[in-house]
Formats: C-alpha cells, sequence, structure tokens
C-alpha cells in the first residue's frame, strides 16, 4: 500500500465512485497540528480549562481507590509484577508506563463523571490524561509540555469526532471506542519528540486500534484498554513502526470500514486545526450518567424550582431530543432497567428524581426498581426530532393544575470547581490535606512546572 499522496495511496469514495487520496492524508494534517502546536499559541482560557480537566480527573481517581473496580484496576496493573516509572494515582505503586494507563483510566472513571468533547462524544481525558501523564512522568517532561500535548490530543479526537455524526455508523459504537486512541497517541506521540512522519504513523497505528462494542452498557476496563491502545501506537511508531498514511480515507480504511465514507465536513473540520481549540468543546460532569443528558436534568431541575413543581403536581412530561440519539437507547429509556448502569445513565429516571425530590439525587438513581419512581417513568415521554444540535434538549411539562411550562437549550457550563475540595473527596483519606494543599498549589502553576515528576510525587501516599 502506498504513503497516500496523489496516486500513491488507495482511492478515496465519494458518492459511488473512488478517487485519488489527496496529499497530505488525514494523518500527517494531523500529525502536523500535533508536532506543530506551541504552547504560546493556545489561548489562555484553553490552557486554564484544561487544567481544570486535569484536576477533574485526578480528583475522580483518587475518590475510585476504594471501588472494586478501581482496585481490580490496580490489582492487575500491578501483576506485571515490575517497577517502573509511571504513577498509579493514589498508591505508591510505580510501574511501566502501560500499565500505569490501564489502571489510571479506570480511576478516573469514577462514577461515570468523565468529560465529553461534544459533539463527538468521546471522553477525552480517559484516552489522553493517563498516557500523557505517565509518559511526561518518565520522560522529566515539563508541564507545558504536558499541557500542550494533552491540548493537541483533544483537538485531533473532536477534529475527527465532530464531523462524524453517530447516524453515520454502520453500528451503533460508543465514540470513544473509535476515536479514543487517536487522542493518546497523538499527546505521547508529542511527548516522545517524535517527527510529523513518525506521528503520522503513530495516527495510523491508532486507527487500527480503536476497539470494543456497544453490546451491553458497560464493561468494566473497556476505556483502559483504548487508552492503552493509544499509548501503544505511539511507541510502535517511535520505535519505526510504520501504518499507511492514507489509513484514514483509503479505500479500505477507516472511514469506509466503521463509518459509510469520509465525514462531507471533515475537510472543513481539519481545517480549523490550531484556530479552534476542542478542550474548548468539552464539558466535566457533575452527576452520574451520560453527559447529554446533562442541558435537559438542567432544564429540568429550573423548572421544578422555579414553578414549584412536584411529583403530586405533574400530569406528564415531554422531552423532545435530537434525532442523532436514536442509537444511543441507553441514554433515555424507560423502565426495567436491566442493571444499575443502564438506570444511572437514563434520562428519564433522572426527571422523574428531580419531580419526586426537586434534584437529581444519586442516592436514589440506585433505587431504580421503587414503584413511585417506576410510575413517575410512566408519565415521562421522548420525541426524538430532526434537525437540532446533538446536544439539544426541549422540557415540557403538564401540570394538574392546567399549567403547561416549556424550557429549551443546548449548551450548558458547570462553575469551576473548587480544586482543594474537589480533591479532598478522596484525596484527604489516601493522601492527607498537607500534601493535598501542595497538589493543589503546583497544580495551580502547572505550565511554570519544570518536571512533570514533582506532581506525580504528590500523587503517591507519603510514609
Amino acid at each position: 500500500m502506498g504513503t497516500g499522496g496523489v496516486g500513491r495511496g488507495p482511492p478515496v469514495r465519494n458518492g459511488r465512485d473512488f478517487a485519488p487520496v489527496p496529499y497530505p492524508t488525514q494523518t500527517e494534517r494531523l500529525a502536523a497540528h500535533a508536532v506543530g502546536l506551541r504552547f504560546e499559541d493556545i489561548p489562555r482560557p484553553a490552557v486554564d480549562k484544561m487544567k481544570d480537566h486535569i484536576v477533574h480527573h485526578l480528583g475522580l481517581a483518587l475518590r475510585d481507590l476504594a471501588t472494586q473496580e478501581g482496585s481490580q484496576a490496580v490489582r492487575i496493573a500491578e501483576s506485571f509484577g515490575h517497577e517502573g516509572s509511571a504513577t498509579i494515582v493514589g498508591t505508591r505503586t510505580r510501574t511501566a508506563p502501560l500499565e500505569a494507563t490501564f489502571a489510571n483510566t479506570t480511576l478516573m472513571r469514577s462514577d461515570f463523571l468523565d468529560d465529553v468533547i461534544f459533539p463527538a462524544g468521546v471522553h477525552a481525558a480517559l484516552v489522553t490524561l493517563p498516557p500523557a501523564l505517565a509518559v511526561a512522568e518518565e520522560r522529566h517532561c515539563s508541564g507545558e509540555e504536558l499541557l500542550t500535548a494533552l491540548v493537541a490530543g483533544y483537538d485531533v479526537i473532536g477534529k475527527l469526532g465532530n464531523p462524524a455524526g453517530v447516524r453515520s455508523a454502520r453500528a451503533p459504537r460508543r465514540p470513544t471506542i473509535p476515536f479514543g486512541p487517536f487522542g493518546g497517541a497523538a499527546a505521547v506521540a508529542r511527548l516522545l519528540g517524535l517527527s510529523e512522519h513518525r506521528t503520522a504513523h503513530a495516527l495510523g497505528y491508532a486507527a487500527h486500534s480503536g476497539m470494543g462494542l456497544s453490546e451491553g452498557d458497560f464493561v468494566t476496563h473497556y476505556y483502559s484498554l483504548v487508552a492503552r491502545n493509544g499509548l501503544m501506537a505511539a511507541l510502535a511508531a517511535s520505535h519505526g513502526g510504520q501504518a499507511a498514511l492514507a489509513v484514514m480515507e483509503g479505500r479500505f480504511g477507516f472511514w469506509n470500514t466503521f463509518f459509510t465514507g469520509v465525514p462531507p465536513a471533515l475537510d472543513d473540520s481539519l481545517g480549523t486545526l490550531g484556530k479552534e481549540f476542542e478542550i474548548m468543546n468539552a464539558t466535566t460532569k457533575r452527576y452520574p450518567g451520560t453527559g447529554l443528558n446533562i442541558v435537559p436534568i438542567e432544564l429540568t431541575t429550573r423548572l421544578v424550582e422555579d414553578y414549584s413543581l412536584t411529583a403530586t403536581s405533574t400530569r406528564s412530561v415531554t422531552v423532545f431530543l435530537p434525532v442523532e440519539r436514536e442509537n444511543f437507547v441507553t441514554g433515555h429509556m424507560h423502565p426495567p432497567f436491566e442493571s444499575e448502569a443502564a438506570a444511572r445513565s437514563s434520562l428519564v429516571l433522572a426527571i422523574a428524581t428531580i419531580l419526586a425530590t426537586g434534584t437529581l439525587d444519586p442516592a436514589l438513581v440506585k433505587q431504580y426498581t421503587r414503584p413511585d419512581l417506576v410510575e413517575l417513568c410512566s408519565r415521562i415521554r421522548v420525541v426524538l426530532e430532526d434537525g437540532h444540535p446533538i446536544r439539544y434538549a426541549r422540557i415540557e411539562i403538564d401540570a394538574l393544575d392546567g399549567r403547561s411550562v416549556v424550557a429549551e437549550g443546548h449548551d450548558h457550563a458547570f462553575d469551576p470547581a473548587d480544586w482543594f475540595r474537589w480533591l479532598s473527596i478522596g484525596g484527604s483519606e489516601a493522601l492527607g490535606r498537607d500534601t493535598l494543599a501542595g497538589l493543589t498549589e503546583t497544580l495551580s502553576r502547572l505550565e511554570e512546572l519544570d518536571d512533570v515528576a514533582n506532581l506525580t510525587t504528590l500523587l503517591r501516599p507519603s510514609g
């Protein structure tokens, strides 16, 4: 197979016809951005938001240490039985970057409160931060280098995932599965100092390593495997491994295999590299479940509060969502739920708990078989409509007294979290308050840090 320039590589589908792959290829364009991005070119709001997402996920990792999934991931990583250079967050263990990436990704999945890039729908931090942090620690990279690598990783994920659209996939897939490895590969390639050419090969490996199925609502460690694959892609390329540079747009490449062809808007999306930064399209979550439910949950909470609505005063609720959500049934399904994970993702159940208590109560969500909640769910109807952005929602609530109230929106931004308080939820016990204070201060000036190892030292218990 050729290297991907005009006339060198396999053809790309355009309607029913195939044309030569243009030069530079998609992997080469993305590699040029990942390698060429300078910290000085990243707007200050993007830097600050990237730091906020790092803090958010380190806080999640610290609180997940005591859970079954978290402790299991740590045991799996430690089972390889060798010392290494990369920290497993909240433990004294340092292992190889691949194993640390595996464990830390699961830890950062705590309570499903990870972040999401929209409209791509990818949990970007899970697949970029653990591998980047591990490699940055091992290679003693600066905080500035880590931040730049992460911003580049988010960009690669978003520029590929945003124009794809879940409706164009041949079969339903969680977006992090196909697009996640590209972010980790780009971030690690940057930290390893790979050339544009080697980075393009890393992205080619990433195209081969997106994996996982949508069957079943949850597989414990599959995001950990995706993150590990991104790191492995960059490592393979760093040692001279080669992939077809036309692996994305080629006749038998990524787009034609997993989707229905190259997305029409992809070229425009790639044209925004270096101009629009995908970290600005990402949001963290403050309650369990899919990030797609943030807007309708916030709209419902506001209506219930503003109009003093309750379970006993509500006749019915109609929720209007984008038709693009039709393959993500768990996100708006009705009871019965086959598991707690499915219940946690259901917007219908979330709205029922808001009507019952005035707020989304995660503890109440766990009681998803309660008859009163099931009955409330029966009053909630979901309608899928064309012509809306992926996060759009309109909530219509009819009250028994004849009132009908409506709210709609397509975006929501949470207020910034108190970093020390957030890290303390799990970190007070794992690290101690003095160490947490130092960790918070170090993260606040991350871009000034000479060696990321000075940060990761604070993520390990002392003594």
